[in-house]
């Protein structure tokens, strides 16, 4: 009898054990989110870019004179209609944004032979700025109630890891940011959880004649694996781009004579031909970008970027 009184007992506790694990545990395991209705927007998958910019890339300067900013590349099948956007919410360990139809329609740039939607150039921190490293969360709730949800590990200049997930981890907290100590990258480190940026770049010199641009420019930044000219030209919708200072080897390709990361004088020639005749005389302005990739060794993983001053074409 001891035993079988025994033996029920035993059951007993087994059973309560099991009923504790499901009330009183909280799982690990991420929650299947509820999604009502058809998604309309085929996104697979999203990474993201940090910029500094200077100033003078915008025709009205940014309160405290605003340097850091973050960008995401959604990359899509089909169309990308932005109409069926109910909002999107981009949180990270400091910054939170809960982008509405009308917001998205002023910072979004469609990009449809590359299948890329880009949300350009959020805002980051206070002051100059400050890009939080760490765990971030994008979420895009479209009207018809679906929802495109990704994590990002947003690191520099190492290892970057990206993973995909279902649900929203509540990573955007006040008890979260006291326990931890946040990296940031920055214009100026002050602490030892600060990164400093990628060093503006200088353009020193621009001589144009009918058929030649001419540039001279230094960089100085060790970490610096390519760069590349923007041109501004007036009513083209997106920057023209020069290419890539060097090839995968470091040898200097399209245009480049010189290209040095040590701040000695870098040397550039835009010449006038087929490709470029319909803009090449009306360019403006010319930025140059310098970059943590070199996109020809490694196409797509530009991560982190600093784009020079304004320098007119003249």
């Amino acid at each position: 009898m001891k035993n079988n009184n025994f033996k029920y007992a035993v059951i007993l506790l087994a059973a309560l054990l099991i009923f504790a694990s499901f009330v009183g545990c909280k799982s690990t395991a991420p929650a299947t989110p509820k999604v009502s209705g058809s998604s309309k927007l085929k996104i697979k998958s999203v990474s993201w870019l940090i910029d500094r910019l200077d100033t003078s890339i915008w025709n009205k300067v940014p309160n405290n004179n605003a340097q850091m900013f973050m960008s995401f590349y959604i990359s899509y099948e089909g169309e990308f209609d932005t109409s069926y956007i109910k909002n999107i919410i981009i949180d990270s360990p400091v910054d939170v944004w809960n982008l509405k139809p009308a917001q998205i329609e002023n910072i979004i740039e469609i990009q449809e032979q590359k299948k890329l939607a880009i949300i350009k150039w959020l805002r980051c921190g206070e002051g100059t700025g400050a890009v939080s490293l760490g765990k971030w969360s994008f979420l895009l709730n479209e009207t018809s109630g679906h929802k495109y949800e990704q994590k990002l590990m947003v690191s520099v200049f190492e290892k970057i890891v990206e993973e995909f997930v279902d649900t929203k981890e509540p990573i955007h907290s006040v008890e979260k940011k006291e326990k931890e100590k946040i990296k940031k990258i920055v214009v100026s480190p002050s602490s030892k959880n600060e990164i400093e940026a990628i060093k503006m770049p200088v353009i020193h010199s621009v001589s144009k004649d009918e058929n030649s641009i001419e540039i001279y420019f230094t960089v100085n930044d060790n970490r610096v694996k390519n760069g590349y000219f923007w041109f501004s030209v007036p009513g083209e919708k997106y920057y023209k781009d020069s290419g890539s200072m060097i090839d995968a080897s470091g040898t200097p390709v399209n245009g480049c004579r010189k290209f040095s990361i040590t701040g000695e004088k870098s040397h550039y020639i835009l010449r006038k031909n087929a490709d470029n005749a319909e803009w090449f005389d009306n360019i403006e302005a010319i930025y140059f970008v310098a970059s943590d990739a070199n996109r020809v060794e490694s196409p797509w993983k530009e991560r982190i970027r600093t784009v020079s001053a304004k320098s007119t074409a003249k």
